[in-house]
């Protein structure tokens, strides 16, 4: 008889523990949708996401600036082989990622093309900020 109620009382302390860190974990994905939806609401540019070699992932347009025409086929590539700081005293786009500087908000434009060289397949876009 006392087995049982044993067993009883730990599966319900389990079950209440389960129940517990589940809604924690609820409210804590709840709080960062709310955030991800507040900065979509706040940023007015495109928005890209790197993985950690720092190729594009994914981009997404802003509130005021539409998807850059050259977004869906640069998947995969680095971003510094698709866009420049439009000011050079901003910093060495390559350098400041890989030692994971702070980056301010930074707009950015297509790579210009070398002198006497082609342009590269990327056409003009809008300002970007990382995620």
């Amino acid at each position: 008889m006392s087995f049982a109620l044993l067993a009883l009382v730990a599966a319900l302390a389990g079950f209440a523990g389960v129940q517990w860190t589940r809604r924690r974990l609820e409210r804590e994905l709840f709080d960062a949708r709310q955030r991800a939806a507040c900065l979509e609401q706040l940023t007015t540019s495109c928005r890209w996401s790197t993985d950690a070699e720092h190729r594009l992932l994914a981009i997404e347009p802003g509130r005021d600036a539409p998807l850059p025409p050259w977004a869906e086929p640069a998947a995969g590539r680095a971003l510094w082989d698709l866009v420049e700081p439009t000011d050079p005293a901003r910093g060495d786009l390559p350098r400041l990622l890989q030692t994971r500087s702070a980056i301010a908000p930074l707009e950015v434009q297509p790579l210009r093309p070398p002198a006497g060289g082609n342009a590269p397949a990327t056409p003009p876009a809008a300002a970007g900020a990382p995620w």
